[in-house]
């Protein structure tokens, strides 16, 4: 009874540490000035907001450079979404800068469970009230602008795009009356972001802003990234009058307005890649697990990476595996778990690969599994490397197999220790001198010795295949299993996962036939290729068709109308139909 309350109490603590580091994660402490900028004469509000958490002893910055007009105003506000409870606590101000100039206002600070936190920095920048620039007439009183993160990127990392909205004037509400679609890219719209109202100032004008729409956007392809402008319709409210009717209509005048375009371009990553990177650009964090820790030969070893973080998840292919295949029966890795989730206004993925393997021999192997990613805001690779796995293997139910010379593989991944090695000891037979199984074993050295002499040199004479050109070799292999993945996800009804398998089989068929480094692929580039290798125009035609269909279903939302069918059967006589001219290509 005594040990069951000791397992009780224990369980116990370690749920209130798990709930206390969740709690930890969600909490901040942010501090925002609304506007900015000001002109002399006019206030601004300075907020600090707790995001779930209850504070106490708040210590405010120094504001000696304003007069305090208002404040400290507190309140508290408490909501539930999607089941989960949010909590915010605020604090105000009503500011009234006292000459021009800029002002940066430190951190305020307050006691959170016993620990002191921080808010962050802010600035506001107070200008003359004559500051009003010759131009200032060609903005419009209503406007809206297209807010990217970033106008250079990489393929697979997220651009945030924001649909922003200037006024001076109240807007009862809104229309989209053209909504463009992005050719290359794969778009996401995001719903959980910062929609409250600020106050900006553009050319010495003060503007009332809002975003009205945040999308997450992945370029697929590289070159130029075309966003073509957005056409929206507002109702912009008319006075401070109010109709006369029965329900007291607000009279609204309805304003078109259009958006910019802008170009991304698209760059290729550097090279070479590190020999595991797999795809991952963005901002990313992995974990890694080799688990048992002591198994037999009969029972199977796994490997877990654990890996999330802000990018195209979607892009991220499985690791190398660090085991070697002479020690272990390794299984083809899958992905066990693919999450995608809105976090603080931005798109994050989480994957799971699993790798399967059953041990050969008794022994003990170290494991050293690694991921590498490209991080975009250092723009170089980054590599995680966990720290030794060691794995005991023991002897099984069924046949024991052991290594008799592991001199030379103490050192590498996935091999035993010389240690490891099990010498077993039997006495000789009797009368065994000048028996068949004597003069046997006398020839088979010598045969067999003739055997290797002339299998090394057949090997010798063989062109060294690189790993590009064992990947041209079986490239028609991995497109028919890649297509063969795809009809899984088409009889399940999954089209999204339908169209992303389908078009990985065509765009990795043909790369692989080419030799074309992945993050070199692009349509124009492709379609070049193929004629010089003597693909007839109406085959190269039916191929780059089906690469617009498929970028249709995935970023712009036709997953469901397209006739899935007919596609694939379509992929499947065209892959065949390209084999003759690149096989033989490759053979000649």
């Amino acid at each position: 009874m005594s040990r069951l309350l000791h397992l009780c109490a224990f369980a116990w603590c370690g749920m209130m540490i798990m709930v206390a580091e969740a709690h930890a994660q969600r909490m901040r402490f942010e501090a925002v000035a609304d506007p900015p900028e000001v002109v002399l004469g006019s206030s601004v509000s300075l907020r600090f907001t707790l995001y779930d958490a209850r504070g106490s002893e708040f210590v405010p910055p120094d504001l000696s450079a304003f007069d305090v007009v208002m404040g400290p105003n507190q309140s508290f506000r408490t909501t539930i979404v999607n089941g989960r409870v949010r909590s915010e606590m605020s604090i105000s101000y009503t500011l009234m800068p006292r000459k021009v100039g800029t002002f940066p206002i430190g951190p305020a600070r307050i006691r959170v469970g016993g620990k002191t936190v921080h808010s962050n920095k802010v600035e506001i920048r107070v200008l003359p009230p004559t500051h009003v620039p010759s131009d200032s007439e060609a903005l419009p009183d209503v406007f809206v602008e297209l807010v990217l993160s970033d106008t250079v990127a990489y393929v697979g990392q997220e651009l945030l795009v924001d649909l922003k909205l200037f006024t001076k004037h109240n807007i009862d509400s809104y229309s989209i009356l053209d909504e463009p679609e992005l050719k290359g890219a794969w778009v996401e719209p995001l719903r959980r972001f910062d929609t409250r109202t600020r106050h900006e100032f553009r050319q010495g004008v003060q503007y009332l802003t809002k975003v009205l729409r945040r999308m997450a956007v992945f370029p697929q392809q590289l070159g130029l990234l075309e966003i073509p402008p957005w056409r929206l319709q507002l109702a912009v409210v008319e006075g401070q009058d109010r109709g006369l009717g029965f329900f007291f209509n607000t009279r609204v005048r309805p304003v078109v307005v259009e958006t910019q375009s802008y170009q991304v371009q698209v760059r290729p990553l550097p090279m070479p890649p590190p020999a595991d990177f797999s795809g991952a650009v963005g901002e990313y964090a992995v974990k890694m697990r080799v688990q048992p820790s002591r198994l037999s030969t009969d029972q199977t070893l796994q490997l877990l990476w654990i890996v999330s973080g802000v990018g195209d998840i979607k892009r991220v292919e499985p690791p190398p595996v660090p085991l070697s295949t002479d020690s272990f029966d390794v299984y083809e890795p899958r992905v066990i778990e693919e999450t995608i989730y809105e976090d603080q206004g931005v798109l994050r993925g989480k994957k799971v690969f699993e790798v399967l393997a059953i041990p050969r021999y008794v022994g003990q192997w170290r494991i050293v599994p690694s991921f590498s990613w490209f991080d975009v805001d250092s723009v170089r690779y980054q590599r995680a490397v966990a720290d030794p796995f060691f794995v005991e293997v023991m002897p099984g139910d069924g046949l024991q197999r052991t290594l008799s010379d592991t001199a030379t593989t103490a050192d590498r991944p996935g091999r035993p220790y010389p240690w490891a090695v099990h010498t077993h000891l039997r006495k000789d037979w009797p009368n065994w001198w000048g028996s068949w199984s004597f003069w046997l074993l006398l020839v088979l050295p010598w045969v067999g010795g003739a055997m290797v002499i002339g299998s090394s040199v057949w090997l010798a004479r063989q062109p060294v295949l690189s790993e590009a050109a064992r990947k041209q070799r079986a490239a028609y292999k991995l497109a028919r299993q890649r297509l063969s993945q795809a009809k899984k996800y088409l009889a399940a009804k999954a089209y999204r996962d339908f169209y992303d398998v389908l078009s990985r089989a065509l765009i990795e068929y043909v790369a692989f036939r080419l030799q074309l480094p992945m993050a070199e692929v692009a349509k124009a580039t492709v379609e070049h290729r193929l004629s010089e290798k003597g693909v007839p125009p109406q085959l190269r035609s039916r191929y780059m068709q089906l690469l617009e269909w498929c970028d249709k279903a995935l970023y712009a939302g036709q997953a469901q109308q397209l006739p899935h069918e007919q596609l694939y059967a379509e992929a499947l006589e065209v892959i065949a139909a390209l084999e003759p001219y690149l096989r033989l290509q490759r053979d000649g």
